[in-house]
């Protein structure tokens, strides 16, 4: 999303770094991120040995696992979305001023 020519995702996550999680620190959001970025890839890691086993019984349950951090990664953005627009709404308020 960008505001007047300025990439907002990149400033609210400079902002979140300096502001809320302090200068140079990872924040909670980019370590929830990695985490469900890390479920996902080693679902689907394991959803592919499971096609190649041939078993039925784990390919369903490697299909469930993806499923699971799909859906988790979904809300995930969801609630990430929503906080971005908070933070935007606050600032186009302290510009108003």
């Amino acid at each position: 999303m960008a505001v007047n020519g300025v990439n907002t995702g990149v400033f609210t996550d400079t902002f979140t770094k300096n502001y809320l999680g302090g200068i140079g620190k990872s924040t909670n959001t980019e370590k929830t991120a990695k985490r469900i970025g890390d479920g996902l890839d080693s679902a689907e890691q394991n959803y592919l040995a499971a096609i190649k086993s041939g078993d039925q019984g784990k390919i369903a349950e490697a299909e469930q696992d993806v499923k699971k951090w799909t859906r988790i990664m979904e809300s995930f953005s969801r609630v990430n979305e929503y906080m971005h627009q908070i933070i935007m709404r606050l600032l186009q308020r302290l510009d108003a001023r």
